[in-house]
């Protein structure tokens, strides 16, 4: 007599919809198969699900975990080594770079005004121009290089700010003309 998925479950004490599943999973041909090798093929499964061998997807799962546990530690220690820096630390140094920049080049006009209302000859007018341009552009060199154009930090402490600077984009106070 062939065996039926009805006398495999009732077996197996397994439901009709579980021993389809293990049929098509096991690829088990019900005609040429005997009870006894469907019992052995099921409990070769059981143990190799048990054991971790048997789940496709458990594999997978552990295989992702591990992997994502791997590259945890790898960010880890690349932030550590300083080669990483949060997305929020690096908006606030450009926001804070972009606000020194503005000042240092708003303070020009401030230094120059009075020296260019008494000059009539454009050559002159234009070296002094040029001449605070560079001073400008080699100050901000020295403060980038020092990193001195940060903008408060998230929890609110200044990081650094250049000398002379408010950092809000108010009035810059100038020692020299």
């Amino acid at each position: 007599m062939p065996l039926t998925q009805s006398i495999v479950s009732e077996h197996l004490f397994l439901s009709q919809a579980a021993v389809s599943q293990l049929i098509a999973r096991l690829a088990l041909d019900l005609g040429t198969c005997s009870l006894d090798e469907v019992r052995r093929r099921y409990l070769e499964h059981l143990r190799a699900v048990a054991s971790g061998r048997g789940s496709l997807e458990l594999q997978a799962e552990r295989l992702a975990l591990t992997k994502a546990r791997r590259l945890q530690v790898e960010l880890d220690n690349e932030k550590e080594l300083g080669n990483l820096v949060s997305a929020d630390e690096t908006s606030r140094a450009i926001v804070g770079a972009a606000v020194h920049i503005r000042n240092a080049l708003e303070r020009i006009p401030n230094k120059l005004a009075a020296r260019i209302a008494a000059e009539s000859d454009p050559e002159v007018i234009h070296a002094w121009i040029a001449e605070e341009i560079e001073t400008t552009l080699t100050a901000m060199a020295a403060d980038f290089r020092n990193m001195k154009f940060m903008l408060p930090s998230a929890n609110g402490e200044p990081e650094s700010a250049a000398p002379g600077e408010t950092g809000e984009g108010g009035e810059a106070e100038d020692a020299g003309a």
